[in-house]
């Protein structure tokens, strides 16, 4: 959908018919967060992709953490 007052695109769900005087405030029903020109729609792809290292690179560090304090654990019980 593009936004008459500002001339942004926002998302909108199919059932969704775009009128002559559609703006980002209508979208107060679905999705009330972005429901305002001045509300970044969506992440760049380059921003997504470092945040998805970043998250990737956390869980991999929890996750070998995790694995050294059960080979602890099983090294004391033995």
């Amino acid at each position: 959908m593009i936004c008459f007052l500002h001339g942004t695109l926002c998302r909108a769900p199919l059932f969704v018919v775009q009128s002559s005087n559609w703006d980002c405030s209508c979208s107060v029903i679905w999705d009330p967060i972005h429901a305002d020109c001045a509300v970044p729609q969506e992440l760049e792809t380059d921003e997504v992709l470092k945040q998805l290292k970043y998250i990737t690179s956390a869980l991999t560090q929890n996750l070998n953490q995790t694995n050294r304090d059960l080979v602890a654990v099983i090294l004391l019980l033995t």
